[in-house]
Order: C-alpha cells, then sequence, then structure tokens
C-alpha cells in the first residue's frame, strides 16, 4: 500500500457500509407495521420487504466474493454502495409496495457485495501489527449499529415517517463512495486465471428463489402448487451441487463441509440466525399491533436486546481468543432456547417488564454467538479455504434468515386464520366481509387490533379477546418452532471442539 493511502479515510468508508447493512436488518422491521398499516397489506406481502432483502443477500454473498477475486474488491464494492444508496433513495421517496420490494432486493445485492469486502478491505490497508485494532472497531460499529437500529428507527416514525429510515443511508453512502474511490488503490493482484461459474450461479439462485418463494406463498397456495415449486427449487439447487462437485468452474468447493468444526458451526448460528430473524420480524409487529405500543416504546424494547450486542461483542471476543469457541457457542445457544421456551408460555397479558426481560436476555446470547460462531469459521478452516467458508458462512446465515420469515409467516397465516374461523363460528359473530380481511390482518399482527374499534358492533370488547386470543396461537408455534431449532444448534455446539484450532 502507498504511505500516501489514508486508511482512516478507508476504515471510515468501511464502518459507514457496515453500519448500514447492519441498521438495514433491524431498522426495517421497528418500521413494518407503521408500513403494513399505511400500505394497507398483510402479512404474505409484508414478509417480502424483510425476505426480498435476505433472499438476494444469500445469493449475492457467494457471488460477490468470486467476483471481486476476478474484477477487484474496490470495483465490487462501489459496484454495491451504488446498488445500496439508489435503492434507498427509490424505497424512501415510493408510496407502492411493490416498488418497495424490489427496491429491498436490490438493496439486499448491496449489502452482499459491501459487507465481507468492507471488513478484509479496512483490514488490509492497515499494517499487520494494527489490524486488530481495525477489527475492533468494525466488530464495535457492528455491535453499535446493531444496537442503535431499533431506537433509531422509533424516534423517526415517532417525529418523521417510515420513508426517512432510507432516506438517512444517503449520505453514508456518499461518504463511502468518495472516500474508496479517491482512497482504495485499484487491485493488481487478481486472479487471472479465474473465471465466474455463471452456470453455478444461476442454478443457485433460481433454486433458492423458487423454494423460497414455494415457502413464503405456502398459505394462499394450493397444496399441489407449494410442493411443485418446492420440488422445482430444490431440482434447482440438487443440480448446483452435483456441479460443485465435479471438476471445472466451482461457485463453492464442497470440501470445506468436511471439517468438523466449520459444518457444526453453521448448523450452531443457522439455527440461531433462524430464531434472530424470527423475532425481528415478529415481535415489532406484535408489540405495535397486539399490544398497541407506540412505534418508541417498540423501539426501547427491542434496544433492550440489541444493546447487548454492542456492549459485549467485543469482550466476547477477547474471550473466545483465550477459551475457544465451544463454550460461548453452547451458552448461547442455551440462552436462546430458554428465551424461546419463555417465548411460547408468554401469557396474553404479559408484563412489559417481562418480555424486556426476555429480550434483553436474548441479546446476551447474541452478544456470545455472533463473534464466537465468527472466530470457529475462520479458525476452523486451513487459510486457503477462509474466503470460501466465510462466504458460505453468510450465505447460509441469510438463507436461514429468510426461511425463518417465510416459516414463520406461513405458520401465522394458516394457525390464526384456522382459529379465527372457528371463534367466529363458535361464538355466532356477525362480521361483514370487509371486517373479516380485516380482522384477518389483525390476528396475523400485521394490523393494529384497536381497528376492532371501528367495526361499529356491539360486542367490540369480546372480539378483541377472540383476535388476541387468536393471534397468540400462531405465536406460539412460531415460537416453538424456533425453540426446537435452537434445542439442534445446541447439540450440534457440543460437538464443537473444546479449545480453538490454533494455526502452525
Amino acid at each position: 500500500m502507498e504511505n500516501t493511502l489514508n486508511k482512516w479515510k478507508i476504515l471510515l468508508a468501511a464502518g459507514c457500509m457496515v453500519a448500514l447493512a447492519n441498521l438495514a436488518t433491524t431498522i426495517v422491521n421497528i418500521a413494518l407495521p407503521s408500513i403494513t398499516n399505511e400500505l394497507n397489506i398483510g402479512l404474505g406481502t409484508a414478509q417480502w420487504i424483510i425476505n426480498g432483502y435476505f433472499l438476494s443477500s444469500a445469493i449475492f454473498f457467494v457471488i460477490g466474493g468470486k467476483l471481486s477475486q476476478i474484477y477487484g474488491k474496490k470495483i465490487i464494492f462501489l459496484i454495491g454502495v451504488i446498488l445500496f444508496l439508489l435503492s434507498s433513495i427509490v424505497a424512501g421517496i415510493t408510496d407502492n409496495y411493490l416498488t418497495l420490494i424490489f427496491s429491498r432486493i436490490v438493496q439486499g445485492i448491496g449489502f452482499a457485495f459491501t459487507l465481507s469486502l468492507a471488513v478484509i478491505m479496512a483490514t488490509l490497508v492497515f499494517p499487520e501489527h494494527q489490524r486488530g485494532l481495525a477489527t475492533g472497531i468494525i466488530v464495535t460499529i457492528t455491535g453499535f449499529s446493531q444496537a442503535i437500529g431499533p431506537f433509531m428507527g422509533g424516534l423517526m416514525l415517532n417525529y418523521l415517517s417510515w420513508h426517512w429510515i432510507f432516506l438517512v443511508n444517503i449520505p453514508f453512502c456518499v461518504i463511502a463512495f468518495w472516500f474508496i474511490y479517491g482512497e482504495y488503490p485499484r487491485d493488481t493482484r487478481l486472479d487471472k486465471d479465474t473465471s465466474f461459474d455463471w452456470v453455478g450461479s444461476i442454478l443457485f439462485g433460481i433454486g433458492l428463489t423458487i423454494f423460497l418463494y414455494g415457502l413464503n406463498t405456502v398459505h394462499s397456495n394450493k397444496l399441489s402448487l407449494t410442493l411443485t415449486e418446492l420440488s422445482i427449487g430444490a431440482l434447482f439447487i440438487a443440480s448446483f451441487l452435483f456441479k460443485q462437485s465435479k471438476p471445472g468452474k466451482k461457485l463453492i468447493r464442497l470440501s470445506i463441509f468436511r471439517t468438523k468444526d466449520f459444518s457444526l458451526t453453521l448448523v450452531a448460528r443457522s439455527t440461531y440466525m433462524y430464531g434472530w430473524a424470527v423475532l425481528l420480524f415478529v415481535v415489532p409487529l406484535y408489540l405495535q399491533n397486539i399490544l398497541s405500543l407506540t412505534p418508541m416504546q417498540s423501539g426501547l424494547c427491542i434496544f433492550s436486546m440489541s444493546v447487548m450486542i454492542g456492549v459485549l461483542s467485543p469482550l466476547v471476543g477477547h474471550l473466545v481468543d483465550k477459551i475457544g469457541y465451544k463454550s460461548p457457542i453452547f451458552l448461547s445457544m442455551t440462552l436462546s432456547s430458554f428465551c424461546f421456551l419463555l417465548m411460547y408460555f408468554i401469557p396474553n397479558n404479559t408484563s412489559f417488564i417481562f418480555l424486556i426481560f426476555i429480550l434483553f436476555t436474548y441479546g446476551i446470547s447474541a452478544s456470545l454467538n455472533i463473534p464466537s460462531t465468527m472466530n470457529a469459521v475462520i479458525t476452523s478452516l486451513d487459510t486457503d479455504d477462509i474466503s470460501i467458508g466465510t462466504g458460505v458462512f453468510f450465505t447460509l446465515m441469510f438463507v436461514s434468515a429468510s426461511l425463518a420469515v417465510a416459516v414463520s409467516a406461513g405458520e401465522m397465516n394458516y394457525i390464526a386464520n384456522h382459529y379465527l374461523s372457528k371463534a367466529v363460528e363458535s361464538y355466532n359473530l356477525a362480521i361483514s366481509s370487509p371486517n373479516i380481511q380485516i380482522l384477518d390482518q389483525i390476528v396475523t399482527g400485521t394490523k393494529s387490533i384497536n381497528a376492532i374499534h371501528n367495526f361499529q358492533i356491539t360486542n367490540a370488547s369480546e372480539l378483541i379477546t377472540i383476535a388476541k386470543k387468536t393471534y397468540f396461537e400462531g405465536f406460539k408455534i412460531v415460537m416453538f418452532t424456533s425453540l426446537l431449532l435452537s434445542i439442534l444448534g445446541t447439540i450440534a455446539s457440543l460437538k464443537l471442539n473444546s479449545r480453538r484450532k490454533s494455526k502452525g
């Protein structure tokens, strides 16, 4: 690197994109109740505002990493910043839900192209004796941005509108682009023999999209159509895996899965990410539309969970260096299972303090899980496999998050609507067809339960009680699924090595 290179500007640019990437996964969830109410959309549509981002991120993480090997980290990073900037502008000015979903998909691509490269680029511009400092700053930015996301979201929703959660990205994207464009040198050590696996990328992208689309529409499709979509998606994914097992151009080297600790870490982190995505998707809707909290109160509630990531993650990183990654991962999965057990038994009239306790405890588990699983991936693989392994790690994280949103939305729709139809029939409630549609949105959490007061019926209070009970039937199933997967991750963590693998 040239002596004139301003490493601190590059670190700031990388920090901006790391912060935006983490904000985009938390702040939008706080705004989701406001978006669903303003745009009058149901859970099946609302989930794509979250899932479009997760799905495109999952597909393009590995693709972005591979493209950076061919064309250079700088140009792929800058493309990612431009995509993130343009999609944020479109999302911030639109009042059309289809445009919002499309912009979120593009934003996810920008996120995938910038996040992992930001960490690598920020680290490489520092001399070796300062790289620990640079990494520590990035980890702190990650934790801090995740911590303040819910609070910022609540603040903007309270005084502005949900559009500003996207428009606030604009100055940070401009700073990141300007500093990287002006300060980061063009990559000169590109692998000229590296060619991109376009066929594998297409098979992977199409397969994952169709499979997750089938899961996302399971509540509205006929069973035969859903099974067809899942089968076609699975066929494409199987074709992708078959191609990766053969000689020639590859997107992923499957041999890395033979490393025991790497594969077990993927299980632990994927199951953890499933639960994390469920909480970020379901809890804000629950807080604002069922408990009738304000966006600010909801943001502060989620802040009680995310703040521990900012406080404890850097400290956990030092702890993992000393005792290894097994114990922190196991403890994080155990705490996660405990929290979902409490969420499963949460009463209809739960106290705000009890909910804060659950989310605060889950935040502690997250602060243990994030740095320890990342350390496990890096230290369990050979040096030549780390870049590939990291790409796979992030890809599966966001596949798991996308699955979480799809499955939980399907569970909420199916269970809540099943119990709702039985309740309406049992109590002989005379409800008009338009009000039934609104009630359908209420019991899945996408519309405020207070809308029942506008039904102009004599038994509104009774209907509110029924709606809450109906909602919690679906809520409990969602939390039970997360509990089972968290227990699976706990079992996987028990089989990890007790100490970190030393690199000779």
